[in-house]
């Protein structure tokens, strides 16, 4: 009998789906969570011991505490923003978008570290950019491929490759 030899799939490259990019950025922030956020605890609370609403007060009106509280909080957001930016630059892909098999590409033939820099740059706990983060995740669902504000402005895109017809 003989053997049919049939065309493979063809791969088409799709915006990503927006649950799939939802759900990789919490396997992400919870590795980050684990390996990374978890050496911070041990300082935050060494920092203040007995954190209550009443203290956060106090935390306000102390300008030591509140450097201090920042200083971490900023730590924290550039690990994160590194985590991001070279993991996505070298391989195209943190660890939950590997999961999830999605993958970051840049717009232009060469994308340079920057542009994967910047369209992390929300992670940093500062009060703009924590209203940026709302914004860009919102442009997201007005725009028709699917890109999150600062992955326009980065010129990056997080795409997922379907199979579809015969080639």
């Amino acid at each position: 009998m003989a053997k049919i030899k049939l065309p493979k799939p063809r791969l088409s490259t799709i915006p990503a789906n927006p649950f799939k990019r939802a759900l990789a950025f919490l396997i992400d922030m919870l590795i980050l969570d684990l390996v990374v956020f978890f050496p911070f605890r041990f300082l935050i609370t060494r920092a203040f011991p007995d954190i209550t609403i009443t203290s956060l007060n106090s935390l306000v009106s102390n300008p030591d505490l509140t450097g201090l509280f920042s200083t971490i909080a900023v730590s924290m957001g550039i690990m994160a923003i590194l985590y991001f930016s070279l993991l996505e630059y070298r391989i195209g892909q943190t660890i939950g978008k590997m999961i999830l098999r999605i993958s970051v590409e840049s717009e232009v033939k060469t994308g340079s570290y920057w542009q994967y820099l910047l369209r992390s740059i929300f992670l940093i706990p500062i009060f703009p950019l924590m209203i940026l983060f709302i914004a860009d995740i919102a442009y997201m669902f007005f725009n028709q491929k699917r890109q999150r504000l600062l992955e326009v402005i980065s010129k990056t895109r997080t795409t997922e490759k379907i199979e579809e017809g015969w080639t």
